[in-house]
């Protein structure tokens, strides 16, 4: 669907069309996927080289600006992903009026830009969607006139997502002449700040007016600070969560997807074959297998030369497999059509094999069409007195991307990290036990370390660790969880299994 730009919130001018990187459609609706914009491709850059005595321009100092920023948006896209990393949660304000609150956080957005909110944020989520809807509204032909009495108790679910913007601010005089960059009125090129300050007014949305002569002087931005605007749209279907309903099978992700995608040809190719083969077919029956082989060939050298193999020597030894004649009879034909299916076996192996193997490797991310962060879902009344009826910030649509502070945030729920260090302390900064141990108090297994009066038992839980032959990661990480007593962990599971039953039967007979 179209693009709608539903900003609010937060005093953000929209960016210059020249530092705009996403332009949208004139077109516009509340849809999942504004369109007509696309980042996030691979690019490959230039930056300036800067020379003793070489004349400076101002595209020189730009290249340098906009090589900066496109290197820190690939590494963002492409090392960290997209996602917020920290904060922004969604949640009612405390004031009403159609408002949420948004906490201060970090995002990386879909585009690879640095989404930062200082502090927190109220806003008008009821502003937003009746801007949304007069803009539906307008792009309805023949809407019928109909009165919303009747719908003033009907919910409506909406996201409200944030998005990458910029503020040109700081009005400068230009030292050359031509026409002025703010209208034809002048302008009072002050200090401006980044709440776009200053009296020239440039970042409005307008364009600028063309002067009726030639001024000796100009006045432009000079400074562009990075900014931000909530927007909302209306909410796709979300996951039935109703108690005892069939949730479906879990989304597949893209390896299986790709895995499916390369392999659907070739399991497809399996699966035809014609009758069985023996000595007294006839000559339609020869003349299926003869196509049969053939077309085999040929899917499995389209497939190679789309999908691409490791074995370089395939495609060769594929048009070297020579399909046999109908004209043969009887035993000659099952000969020869057996070897040549026996030659072009291994070919459709080693496809296969390649299947499975380039599912692993990650692909790279593809470009994106919305440059919006959905962060929550917004349940609102659908009467004209908009109100929020509930925020939900786990919506499938909000993604996390997975830095290693939250990685440790979300292993603390175990105290995997906390054990870990406390293990380290103990091993590498405590003392070892004072001096030998006599024969009759080593309790240790048979081996080199029994002459010198130790064991690996000194060493506490790596060292039980070290006594396995050869060490299980899995042993350790559950010594390190406190669940090497299976029987135990066992029983609390059922035991969880247990009330989970008895929560469901409450819920069924409320």
């Amino acid at each position: 669907m179209a693009c709608i730009h539903c900003g609010g919130g937060h005093a953000a001018k929209p960016a210059p069309a020249s530092s705009q990187r996403c332009v949208p459609r004139s077109t516009q609706l509340c849809g999942l996927d504004p369109g007509g914009c696309d980042c996030g491709g691979l690019e490959a850059l230039c930056r300036p080289r800067w020379v003793a005595g070489m004349v400076i321009q101002e595209s020189d100092l730009n290249r340098l600006d906009y090589y900066i920023g496109a290197k820190h948006r690939l590494h963002n896209r492409y090392v960290h992903g997209t996602g917020v990393v920290c904060g922004m949660e969604v949640s009612c304000h405390e004031c009403g009026a159609g408002r949420v609150r948004v906490d201060g956080g970090y995002a990386i957005g879909p585009c690879g830009e640095d989404i930062v909110v200082e502090g927190p944020d109220s806003v008008d989520i009821c502003a937003l969607i009746r801007h949304c809807r007069s803009l539906e509204r307008q792009n309805a032909e023949c809407r019928p006139w109909g009165d919303d009495k009747g719908c003033r108790d009907v919910t409506e679910t909406w996201v409200l997502a944030i998005r990458y913007d910029e503020t040109p601010v700081r009005n400068a005089p230009m030292l050359r002449a031509g026409q002025r960059d703010c209208g034809e009125k002048g302008c009072g090129c002050g200090s401006g700040s980044c709440d776009g300050g200053g009296s020239c007014g440039c970042g409005n949305g307008a364009p600028a007016k063309t002067a009726r002569r030639t001024l000796p002087s100009a006045c432009a931005p000079t400074v562009v600070c990075e900014s931000y605007r909530y927007e909302v749209f209306r909410a796709p279907a979300q996951p039935n969560c109703a108690p005892g309903e069939n949730h479906g099978a879990p989304p597949q992700g893209r390896l299986v997807e790709r895995l499916r995608a390369c392999l659907a040809d070739l399991l497809k190719l399996m699966q035809q074959h014609p009758e069985i083969l023996t000595p007294g077919i006839g000559l339609v029956e020869r003349q299926q297998w003869v196509q049969f082989c053939m077309r085999i060939k040929s899917s499995l050298h389209a497939h190679l030369s789309h999908e691409g193999t490791t074995a370089c020597a395939l495609l060769e030894t594929l048009c070297a497999t020579p399909c046999p004649s109908p004209q043969l009879t009887g035993q000659a034909f099952v000969d020869a059509m057996t070897q040549a299916l026996a030659q072009i076996g291994p070919i459709l192996q080693a496809a296969i094999k390649d299947c499975l193997c380039s599912a692993v490797l990650p692909p790279c991310p593809e470009p994106v069409h919305d440059p919006r962060l959905p962060l929550a879902l917004i349940t609102v009344d659908g009467g004209a007195a908009c109100r929020v009826v509930a925020v939900c910030n786990w919506t499938p649509l909000r993604r996390m991307v997975g830095s290693f502070p939250n990685v440790a945030y979300w292993l603390s729920a175990f105290g995997l990290v906390e054990r870990i260090r406390s293990a380290l302390f103990c091993f590498c900064c405590g003392s070892l036990p004072p001096g030998p141990r006599q024969p009759h108090d080593r309790h240790m297994a048979a081996g080199p370390a029994a002459a010198f009066g130790f064991d690996a038992s000194d060493f506490g839980l790596f060292g039980q660790w070290l006594q396995d032959a050869p060490p299980d990661p899995l042993q350790m990480l559950r010594q390190l969880l406190g669940t090497e007593n299976a029987s135990g962990h066992a029983a609390l599971v059922r035991r969880i299994d247990d009330l989970q039953a008895q929560v469901a039967a409450l819920r069924r007979n409320a």
